[in-house]
């Protein structure tokens, strides 16, 4: 039963109010409020669920479409704000800047974009890794266009490689050639 079953307003009432938020916690302590449940108004009746989970019809849900969390195997995972990624093993959020110098957003096997003023270059071990300036034969490319797993579309500096035989270029336009070559 729901406040407005009841007939009153539980905030209404600073007794009720007390023995409602009692009657929840003895609940709560009884183990009957059910899975990921914090607080429930009766053991079928949840109020507020354990993060990530969502309370929805009196029942706690893992559900994207209510922006705090998505489905996994072993249960919910909060939805991470940019610039970070879920860890399933450690079951958290990890910010992608502190795995990847210089990266806005990543995944749990690499950066997938850079900070402003960086590049995204592998770097000599084959890492994706985000450098400050492309390296000889690479030009910037601002705003290169994919389209994510999902079909949503993302954009990120880069370094792409320079045509056949030039040393320096910028969008594929060659400023400088490599020694003994030249363009006309």
């Amino acid at each position: 039963m729901n406040e407005s079953e009841m007939g009153y307003s539980v905030g209404s009432n600073p007794d009720i109010f007390l023995a409602y938020w009692a009657m929840s916690d003895a609940l709560v302590r009884a183990g009957t409020c059910g899975r990921n449940c914090q607080f429930c108004s009766s053991p079928s009746q949840c109020t507020y669920c354990h993060p990530p989970y969502f309370a929805v019809n009196g029942s706690c849900v893992c559900d994207a479409a209510y922006g705090l969390g998505f489905p996994t195997r072993t249960g919910c995972a909060p939805n991470c704000v940019e610039g970070e990624y879920y860890n399933s093993t450690a079951q958290s959020c990890i910010d992608c800047f502190n795995e990847y110098p210089n990266c806005r957003s990543c995944n749990s096997t690499a950066c997938t974009s850079c900070q402003m003023g960086f590049f995204y270059h592998p770097d000599s071990n084959g890492n994706n890794a985000c450098q400050n300036r492309c390296p000889s034969g690479f030009g910037e490319v601002r705003n290169a266009t994919y389209i994510n797993s999902d079909n949503s579309i993302f954009y990120r500096d880069e370094c792409q490689p320079c045509s056949m035989n030039c040393r320096t270029c910028i969008h594929n336009i060659c400023l400088f050639c490599e020694s003994g070559f030249s363009y006309f």
